[in-house]
């Protein structure tokens, strides 16, 4: 993508959109950003794509913008590892639950460990984060790495791969395309 370096409306807009392909694109689960300029194109631009919903949150540290696939958000609290880890940790809740608790978090500028299933990092990586399972930390590729990197590193290349398509997509048919979903 040819974008500035300046802080033009037009490329910021053009990176966020790029950012979210993964949500777009079923890779992604949530994405958070903390947003400086150009909340409302960007929020207009969310709000033509069906499969994405967001809560603009305030906090100290600024505006965030915690946008989602509502779908994708369901499949990590319907899987049956996740729900099992997750209620082990006291977490009995629905997704309005989630987001509500994450929007509360959020809002503190605390991100609460948990949200990692929710950006669509694998399981094993979050409970290595969090120091529940003895693995190795093997890297650090977008999220910490925990054990053998092949299921992270599958996913990884997955977000970027929506990340380039969604560039590619914006390139196309320009910025204001995202209603194609």
């Amino acid at each position: 993508m040819n974008c500035c370096k300046s802080s033009c409306n037009k490329c910021g807009l053009e990176h966020y959109l790029t950012k979210i392909g993964p949500l777009v694109f079923d890779k992604k689960p949530l994405h958070v950003f903390t947003i400086r300029e150009g909340l409302e194109n960007f929020v207009l631009a969310i709000e033509s794509c069906s499969k994405l919903d967001y809560r603009i949150i305030n906090s100290k540290r600024g505006t965030k913008l915690m946008i989602y696939n509502i779908e994708n958000c369901k499949e990590v609290i319907n899987n049956k590892t996740n729900n099992k880890f997750l209620k082990k940790q006291g977490y009995h809740l629905n997704l309005d639950g989630y987001l509500d608790y994450f929007e509360k978090e959020l809002s503190k500028d605390s991100i609460p460990h948990i949200i990692g299933l929710f950006f669509g990092y694998p399981l094993k990586d979050v409970m290595g984060y969090m120091g529940y399972i003895n693995l190795e930390k093997t890297k650090v590729q977008g999220w910490c790495v925990f054990g053998s990197p092949n299921l992270s590193d599958r996913i990884y290349n997955s977000f970027v791969k929506a990340e380039e398509k969604m560039s590619n997509y914006l390139i196309e048919n320009g910025i204001n395309a995202l209603s194609f979903v």
